[in-house]
């Protein structure tokens, strides 16, 4: 009774943990791309 009651709470953490390391992932890979355009900008200007 007890496993069962603790599950979900454990699954919505879990699931929130996910999506918070794939918006860090996401946002790091925009911060990459937008300085590699900037840079391809600069040199290209």
């Amino acid at each position: 009774m007890l496993l069962v009651a603790a599950k979900p709470p454990l699954r919505v953490f879990f699931f929130d943990a996910e999506m918070v390391i794939l918006l860090l992932i996401i946002s790091h890979c925009m911060n990459i791309l937008a300085e590699k355009l900037l840079v391809w900008l600069f040199v290209n200007h």
